[in-house]
């Protein structure tokens, strides 16, 4: 089932999938931005502050009061990057207006839709028409300390450390809630300027999955952006870069006792590449799933690491591998890691391990049917980024067609640019393996 694509206004897109197989319905509204060192973390923020109260709903207690209202809606927070762009804004959860009581007259879709627009544009200022001091400073405090703990989950920190080492200086190498100093410089006067400014440029991009009818959501989400201006940013092109010409090493000390080592390659293979499928069968061989070479041989076999997987980031044409490791065997696994991949780009695959591989990725996409959140994460990059019309029904015969030449020949496209070692300094083993 492909999305139907309706143009709310020149700037706000709404893509919608109606299907009866969910009580619940998924309603997301994102704007897109380009990333940005000293934009991005100032957005993050924004967004923070939002949620904070509106002129309707002054409170964040009055906010969930009127959600559980609507039979235990509820709104989350979305904030990620997609290639050099920043997709940030709300996902609204509700249950569909055809499972409600017989006689409930409120439409929890509508009054959902009606929260985020107080959230977007009707937040609570102050005398001054600034957003409120007290919220502001509340908000800015939290993000420190988030940015502060960042170093406690020790496997998002390296992956972090990873992008940002490898894409220094570039817009996929920002930070997304910044450095403690930059977001303790954040004033209101910023965050509300910069609030308006997003509101008349930004593109909007929203995606429905439920049972109602796709010409009413448009119909409430036009209600809310009739007067929203067209959009003065283009949509973000993102960079495919070249490798380096020489692999970089950047090695840092934590006082903890697993290491970690990321490994950061380039591939140049995005969505709408032809080798796209050839590329995930490539990775779920290589790492990406309990099937393949890194986790049977060196997890298993060799024990030389606590978790050892790849995962292709596809929005930016890369690859990495995370590998949770004792110090001592840094150099061993690096080279371990290194000898699987020239074995898959020497010497074809035999069919069974083919074929392990398929039905462990096939198996993956099946379950993109199995939620209404499911279904928006396989659509929503590959429909506003580069329009794809590939169902998982139709990816899942591409991928049965994928042969042992295809993946040697994708294979040979994975290029290692950037190696990043987060040293753990204390002895001894660690409690956690998994952190």
């Amino acid at each position: 089932m492909i999305p139907t694509l309706y143009k709310i206004t020149p700037a706000v897109n709404l893509r919608a999938i109606q299907t009866d197989r969910f009580k619940n319905a998924q309603l997301s509204v994102s704007l897109i931005l380009p990333a940005d060192k000293e934009l991005s973390p100032l957005t993050t923020l924004l967004f923070s502050v939002l949620r904070r109260g509106t002129e309707q709903y002054p409170t964040i207690k009055e906010l969930n009061l009127v959600l559980d209202m609507l039979y235990g809606a509820s709104i989350s927070y979305r904030n990620t990057f997609f290639g050099d762009s920043q997709v940030i804004g709300f996902v609204l959860e509700t249950l569909g207006k055809r499972y409600l009581p017989d006689g409930e007259q409120t439409d929890p879709l509508k009054v959902g839709i009606g929260v985020i627009e107080q959230m977007l544009f009707h937040p609570l200022l102050d005398e001054n028409g600034l957003l409120r001091a007290d919220a502001v400073q509340s908000e800015i405090e939290n993000t420190c300390d988030d940015i502060r703990a960042q170093i406690n989950d020790t496997r998002s920190y390296a992956r972090m450390r990873l992008r940002e080492c490898m894409f220094q200086g570039q817009p996929y190498g920002a930070s997304l809630v910044g450095k403690v100093e930059q977001v303790q410089g954040f004033t209101p006067l910023m965050l509300t300027e910069h609030w308006k400014r997003i509101l008349q440029s930004a593109r909007i991009e929203c995606f429905y999955v439920g049972s109602d009818d796709p010409a009413y959501v448009a119909s409430l989400l036009k209600n809310v952006f009739l007067d929203a201006p067209a959009s003065l940013l283009p949509m973000q092109d993102t960079t495919i870069p070249s490798p380096r010409t020489q692999v970089q090493y950047v090695n840092e000390d934590l006082a903890v006792a697993q290491g970690k080592l990321e490994i950061g390659f380039y591939t140049g293979i995005t969505p709408d590449h032809p080798d796209a499928v050839a590329q995930s069968v490539f990775n779920e061989l290589f790492g990406g799933s309990s099937v393949s070479r890194l986790f049977l041989n060196l997890r298993e076999k060799k024990s030389l690491c606590y978790h050892c997987y790849s995962s292709a980031v596809a929005h930016k044409g890369i690859m990495t591998v995370s590998c949770g490791i004792h110090p001592d065997n840094r150099e061993i696994a690096e080279r371990e890691i290194f000898a699987e991949l020239t074995r898959l780009q020497q010497k074809a695959v035999g069919k069974a391990e083919l074929k392990m591989a398929q039905r462990s990725l096939i198996n993956a996409l099946r379950q993109c049917s199995d939620s209404p959140a499911a279904l928006q994460s396989y659509w929503f990059g590959r429909q506003v980024f580069y329009s794809s019309t590939l169902t998982p029904e139709k990816c899942i015969e591409r991928v049965k067609a994928v042969t042992a030449q295809d993946v040697m020949r994708v294979s040979r496209a994975v290029v290692p640019d950037m190696v990043y070692f987060l040293n753990g300094t204390l002895g001894g083993e660690e409690d956690d393996d998994e952190s």
